[in-house]
């Protein structure tokens, strides 16, 4: 599987094929790193410079450099979801302090069908 049949497959939402496949797998792997700056701390890891400047290219680029191994890409996600997990951590006890203060939890309807959206969109994005 190349770059290309990847990024088809993630945007005809064919996530489990990709799951399935090696490749897919580690396609998806990068795109949970698809930020500029997880990017180049992956490349700055195996002391690689890129070539491409865009966040597209970027992405490419590391699923084509073998030098960024499974165990990198692996590591490299650790790494900055322990760093998210922690500012998250400060701020949890704030977010159950608000919860306990509503009355009432209204979810209200579905947007477009969507319920992830939905919850995201409506009651995610507006707590900080």
């Amino acid at each position: 599987m190349d770059f290309q049949t990847a990024q088809s497959w993630f945007k005809s939402d064919k996530i489990k094929d990709l799951s399935q496949s090696p490749l897919g797998l580690r396609f998806l792997k990068l795109r949970s790193l698809s930020r500029r700056e997880y990017l180049e701390a992956l490349f700055d890891y195996v002391a690689v410079t890129p070539e491409s400047t865009s966040v597209q290219g970027l992405l490419k680029e590391a699923f084509e450099t073998e030098s960024i191994t499974e165990r990198v890409i692996d590591s490299t996600i650790r790494h900055f979801y322990t760093l998210e997990r922690q500012k998250r951590q400060t701020e949890e006890p704030e977010l159950v302090n608000q919860l306990y203060r509503l009355d009432l939890y209204d979810w209200g309807g579905l947007h477009q069908n969507s319920l992830e959206k939905t919850i995201v969109n409506n009651y995610v994005k507006k707590n900080q």
